[in-house]
């Protein structure tokens, strides 16, 4: 459990769309398809994705 918790903290509180997978453990692919049907919310800044840590956390804890 305390590794799990250390992990949380070394991502970013704004992650690239790599590190949202990463985070999540889903390809990128499928990381790409949630921020396009607009199942979790983010900012596109030129040709980067930038998604929140916040986000991510409510995307994990609102699933049935």
């Amino acid at each position: 459990m305390i590794q799990n918790q250390n992990n949380f903290y070394r991502y970013p509180d704004c992650m690239t769309l790599k590190e949202m997978a990463s985070f999540l453990r889903i390809s990128t692919k499928l990381a790409s398809r949630l921020l396009r049907e607009g199942v979790i919310p983010y900012r596109k800044t030129g040709n980067t994705y930038r998604v929140a840590k916040k986000s991510l956390v409510e995307y994990l804890t609102d699933r049935p």
